[in-house]
């Protein structure tokens, strides 16, 4: 099962996520934040299937997305995915010397970033959240314009504040090696994340400098 092959139907992601749940059932027990996980699993599986290339809509890319998340954190990858679906924008490094004489010392600045059109597209329609200019005349998806943003923003109304800080993202990468032991190896997964492998698996190598900020914790 390693290729997701259900279409975009949001009773069958439901019913995917059910699945990995009964799966993972008799290893992790059942808790007040379970409601939250279904919710974010859902979402990550709707950007797989509506935002990802055929070629990636897979188990691995799912278990990938997955250990992007820590919830605490604000501007983590993965929230920092769904903040692109609901700006349309993207940042991105802007290549300038950066370097600050002061005195008869040099001293390196922090890097410039500006944004640009976010690149993603939906597979079913084709529509762009850089393209849909909401009634206010921002840009990108709201809860009503797009179901993987509804999804999203529906988990994150289920927890508060100290239950952002306690989830961590191994809890959904850990259901779904549990669930999918080949598909979603965390061995696997481990090897990719230390050779900062993700950026290629999931988008274009013109966004290696993006990703790599948001691994090493900067803020956007």
């Amino acid at each position: 099962m390693d290729k997701i092959e259900f279409p975009f139907k949001t009773d069958e992601v439901d019913m995917f996520v059910d699945e990995v749940f009964d799966r993972s059932a008799g290893f992790m027990e059942a808790d007040e934040f379970e409601q939250f996980e279904r919710g974010l699993l859902a979402a990550l599986t709707l950007f797989t299937i509506e935002y990802l290339p055929p070629a990636d809509q897979k188990l691995f890319s799912l278990s990938v997305l997955s250990s992007m998340f820590c919830v605490a954190r604000t501007n983590c990858p993965g929230n920092l995915i769904f903040k692109e679906l609901m700006t349309g924008e993207r940042p991105v490094r802007r290549f300038v010397d950066n370097t600050r004489t002061e005195g008869t010392s040099a001293r390196k600045m922090p890097p410039s970033w500006d944004t640009v059109p976010s690149t993603f597209r939906r597979n079913s329609d084709g529509a762009q959240p850089y393209e849909h200019v909401k009634q206010d005349g921002s840009r990108g998806f709201d809860a009503k314009d797009d179901e993987c943003t509804r999804r999203y923003l529906a988990s994150f109304d289920l927890i508060d504040n100290n239950g952002k800080r306690v989830i961590g993202s191994r809890r959904l990468v850990r259901r779904l090696a549990l669930a999918f032991p080949v598909e979603c190896s965390l061995d696997t997964l481990n090897d990719h994340l230390a050779a900062r492998d993700y950026h290629r698996i999931l988008f274009n190598d013109e966004n290696e400098d993006y990703w790599n900020r948001w691994a090493n914790g900067e803020t956007v």
